[in-house]
């Protein structure tokens, strides 16, 4: 099954300017007041090609995680611009911001994340159902992306019932439910076994073989070493990127 791509919502503001980039941060810098206050991310400045498979790293504290806000659209940048398909993503109102996100960004967490009484149909189908997508809708696309991360057995199992295996494939189907432009992991093999963690990044590497454009959080250099670029954060700063759009 071929992944689709996710269109702004009708609410949201029309596209800027015309860029075969996805994503365009131009001097994206985020403050947190204090006491103390912080700098977490300093002129931040890249793009990201559609299909791209990214891994970024950097210390404890290096901003990473800041930056994985800003790109899933969690927090807000103090100043510079974030543009997704060319669209100015500061200027969404906060009803804008989390419809545009159901939308355009999947999510792949170490912990999970899944909802422990709901079956994993229903967990995988959640993300349509804040879409107001019907709920004959909502199943069959849950059933297809379970199909593809081989859940197929294991639609009407509860999340207590899964292996950690398991459970992180659960999660990457409930990501791709929507079809989303941009994949996101934060450290999605963190809390898995050797075996567990081939297989979840094998089928990371075949949804981008499909299309994905996927960036991953890692601390884990034979993790970053799958992808085809690193870009590299140090205290709040860009410090490499092995594959600059020129």
């Amino acid at each position: 099954m071929r992944l689709g791509r996710a269109v702004p919502p009708s609410a949201a503001p029309k596209a800027l300017e015309q860029s075969s980039a996805l994503i365009q941060l131009r001097k994206v810098c985020k403050n947190y007041v204090g006491p103390p206050s912080v700098q977490a991310l300093v002129d931040i400045d890249f793009e990201v090609r559609s299909g791209e498979y990214i891994s970024i790293v950097g210390p404890s504290g290096s901003g990473k995680s800041s930056l994985l806000n800003v790109l899933g659209l969690l927090d807000v940048p103090t100043s510079g611009q974030y543009l997704f398909n060319g669209t100015e993503t500061a200027v969404l109102s906060d009803k804008e911001r989390t419809e545009f996100r159901s939308r355009n960004l999947g999510f792949i967490f170490q912990a999970f994340h899944l909802v422990r009484y709901r079956t994993v149909l229903e967990n995988v189908a959640l993300p349509l159902m804040y879409q107001g997508i019907p709920w004959k809708a909502r199943m069959e696309a849950a059933r297809s992306k379970l199909e593809i991360v081989g859940l197929s057995h294991r639609y009407e199992a509860l999340p207590t019932r899964l292996s950690g295996g398991e459970l992180q494939r659960a999660a990457i189907a409930r990501a791709l439910v929507s079809e989303p432009p941009l994949l996101l992991c934060d450290e999605p093999t963190g809390n898995l076994d050797a075996a567990n963690s081939r297989a979840i990044l094998e089928s990371i590497d075949a949804l981008v073989e499909n299309g994905q454009t996927v960036m991953m959080i890692t601390h884990d250099r034979e993790v970053a070493e799958r992808a085809s670029r690193t870009i590299a954060i140090q205290d709040g700063r860009l410090a490499r990127d092995t594959g600059a759009i020129l």
